[in-house]
């Protein structure tokens, strides 16, 4: 009967081939799982390093978003100077203009009133009665152009006040318009961040798997 020859070995050599064939596969197997629990830590990392950046992102296209809402409302807010302080300006030319127009229509009363005074008095309109209704209306045209001139100069300064905040305010919108255009761009940065983070963990993740199995083959050449 035939018997193959391992059977024909001393037991004590049977067992160490046994025994050593054991070891290797368990060394193996240790280097195995040992390979996928890195692997798998190092794919985590990646995930979570990933995860960390898009969340930074996140951060800054809402930053973006916060910053075109504010340039734009802040540009929205230089034109209401602007127009605002036109508009009050247009109300202090046209309440002088009135006021002007209300002054002079009573000079002319008071002319009038000072004709009839001197008519029914029996003075003729000479000399001196004439002198003081002259005098009487240029005052009358001197208080007008008054009226007229300060009006015109605080309907300027106005004007101008609102262009300076105006100006401020265009400026301040500029300021958020980069800063929104910053945060976009940062915003991409993190995402490229993102991917590179995902291929960084899954090449650690392949080179300890490849590690591993290059180890477990190591184990049967001994």
């Amino acid at each position: 009967m035939w018997t193959h020859p391992i059977f024909n070995f001393p037991q004590w050599i049977m067992a160490k081939y046994i025994l050593g064939a054991t070891r290797s596969w368990v060394w193996a197997a240790v280097a195995l799982a040992g390979s996928l629990l890195s692997a798998k830590g190092a794919k985590d990392q990646g995930n979570a390093n990933a995860a960390a950046n898009i969340a930074q992102a996140r951060g800054a296209m809402f930053q973006g978003a916060v910053g075109d809402f504010n340039a734009a409302q802040l540009s929205l807010d230089a034109e209401i100077a602007a127009q605002n302080s036109r508009l009050q300006a247009q109300g202090i030319i046209r309440s002088a203009t009135d006021q002007a127009k209300n002054l002079r229509e009573a000079g002319r009363q008071l002319e009038g009133q000072q004709r009839v005074a001197y008519a029914k008095s029996g003075v003729r309109m000479s000399g001196t009665p004439l002198e003081v209704m002259a005098q009487s209306a240029a005052n009358v045209e001197i208080d007008a152009v008054n009226l007229s001139q300060e009006a015109l100069f605080n309907s300027d300064n106005l004007i101008k006040s609102g262009e300076f905040q105006a100006a401020q305010l265009r400026t301040q919108s500029q300021f958020e318009s980069l800063q929104a255009k910053q945060s976009r761009i940062s915003a991409g940065y993190y995402m490229d961040a993102a991917g590179v983070s995902r291929r960084a963990g899954n090449i650690s993740a392949g080179a300890s798997l490849l590690g591993g199995v290059a180890a477990a083959g190591s184990m049967f050449s001994k």
